[in-house]
Order: structure tokens, then C-alpha cells, then sequence
């Protein structure tokens, strides 16, 4: 097989497990998700309203 086709059945099933899958394991995340990921750094490092690093 040539790179070029095997670069496009590669990039077609990760679009397509994506499509399939991505909502089942990767939530959108909710406005209480974001709630709980601040509240967890607020308690455990003091820095408020903060959603990640």
C-alpha cells in the first residue's frame, strides 16, 4: 500500500470511531462538571475559579 493510502484509511477510522464513540466516552462537559473541577481546586490548592491547567 502507498503512504498517501494508508494516511486516508487512517484518518477515515479515527474519524469514524470518533463519530461513534467520542459522546459515549468524552462527555461534553456539563456547567456542574465545571462546578466540581473549580470546587476541587479551590479545596485542594487554594486557587479559585480555576478549570484546569
Amino acid at each position: 500500500l502507498g503512504q498517501t493510502t494508508v494516511r486516508i484509511s487512517v484518518h477515515m477510522v479515527c474519524a469514524a470511531i470518533e463519530k461513534v464513540m467520542m459522546g459515549q466516552y468524552l462527555p461534553p462537559p456539563t456547567e456542574e462538571m465545571w462546578k466540581t473541577v473549580a470546587q476541587g481546586f479551590l479545596e485542594k490548592w487554594n486557587f479559585p475559579n480555576c478549570l484546569g491547567v
